[in-house]
């Protein structure tokens, strides 16, 4: 899952800046349906495919309690009826970032359907902004600073506790920490996502 889940994300945040490089030149070139917009759209569009396999991936890993991992142990745990479990996807920030990116991919997708001018400069802003916040979720060192964090990340890379240093580690992690009982409530299923819908449509 980790591997392949932060490929995801790298290759997301390429294809979205691509797609502002191609958008920006063809909105100042001023031509209709130039290789540039096609492309530009095309790239947007891998994008999109790109965010919404990370959203699956981590749907299925909350399913299946993947525990061996920082942020579906953190965020989750057995007893949690399927609603909260979902919910727990975006209770931490890595998640509440992706639920932001995926909304405004979703609608950047009404852009690329469109055949005009304005959908062009407008796709290519939405590229851009998508860039800046896959920074957040990123989760690559750059000169020893870390940018965004990955929420695909190993729980023994994560917390620093001897148990986790035994090759069997995983034998003894038989449940997670679970969803803040204060969120333990169906608006926080409700809520976020129409709270970011509201901020990628800004």
């Amino acid at each position: 899952y980790g591997h392949l889940g932060h490929f995801l994300i790298i290759t997301a945040f390429v294809f979205s800046l691509v797609s502002f490089g191609l958008g920006i030149t063809s909105y100042l070139s001023n031509q209709k349906e130039s290789n540039w917009d096609v492309l530009s759209k095309k790239y947007f569009s891998l994008h999109a495919f790109c965010i919404w396999s990370i959203l699956l991936l981590l749907i299925i890993m909350f399913k299946n309690q993947v525990f061996e991992y920082h942020y579906i142990w953190r965020h989750s745990s057995k007893d949690l009826p399927w609603y909260y479990i979902l919910s727990a996807l975006w209770e931490g920030q890595e998640g509440s970032f992706l639920l932001w990116i995926f909304w405004q991919s979703v609608l950047g997708m009404f852009f690329v359907r469109k055949k005009n001018e304005l959908s062009t400069g407008v796709l290519a802003i939405v590229a851009l902004v998508q860039t800046l916040l896959l920074t957040m979720i990123l989760g690559v060192d750059v000169g020893g600073k870390l940018i965004g964090t990955n929420p695909f990340i190993l729980l023994r890379n994560e917390l620093s506790i001897p148990i986790l240093e035994r090759a069997n580690y995983l034998e003894f992690i038989t449940d997670g920490n679970g969803l803040n009982i204060l969120l333990q409530n169906y608006w926080m299923v409700i809520h976020p996502p129409i709270l970011f819908l509201g901020f990628a449509s800004v």
